[in-house]
This record gives structure tokens, sequence and C-alpha cells, in this order.
């Protein structure tokens, strides 16, 4: 079962907001996927989550307990493909 956002044309405005409800909650840094097929093994295998850290560039931003974080599609390069969070 594929969970995520759905497939939603990235020039039609469309974004994700992220914050913590209450204000509390873990920071964590938003990377792009570094698997191929957008796999979750970062999740399971230390030395896929270090590459996935290490390969995919700048972090797109931060989702910390004090701010609210926006990412429009557009800036993901989303077109027809789902994004999983």
């Amino acid at each position: 079962m594929d969970i995520g956002v759905p497939a939603l044309p990235a020039n039609e405005g469309y974004s994700v907001t992220l914050q913590w409800r209450e204000g509390f909650g873990p920071t964590i840094n938003l990377y792009s996927a570094y698997e191929q097929d957008g796999g979750t093994l970062y999740l399971s295998d230390t030395a896929t989550a270090i590459s996935t850290v290490l390969n995919s560039g700048v972090a797109y931003g931060t989702v910390a307990p004090s701010a609210v974080f926006t990412l429009l599609l557009v800036h993901l390069g989303i077109g027809t493909e789902a994004i999983h969070l």
C-alpha cells in the first residue's frame, strides 16, 4: 500500500505545510529521496540513512517546534508521482 500525498499537478500551486501540533516535537530536516525508487529503506538501514543525508545535498527545509514549514510542490519537480511523508 502506498501512503502519501496523492498525485497533484505541480503547476497548479499546491503546497505541503508541516508543523507540530501545539508547538511540541523534534526538529526534523527534510531531504529528497536518495533511493532511486523513492523507497523507505532509510528508515531501517543506517547506511542508507547516512547516504541519504550525505548525497541528497542541502535539506529542503526543517520542521521545528517553533516554526511552520511550507513547500510548494513545484520546488520538488513533482508531476504525477507521490511524495512519501
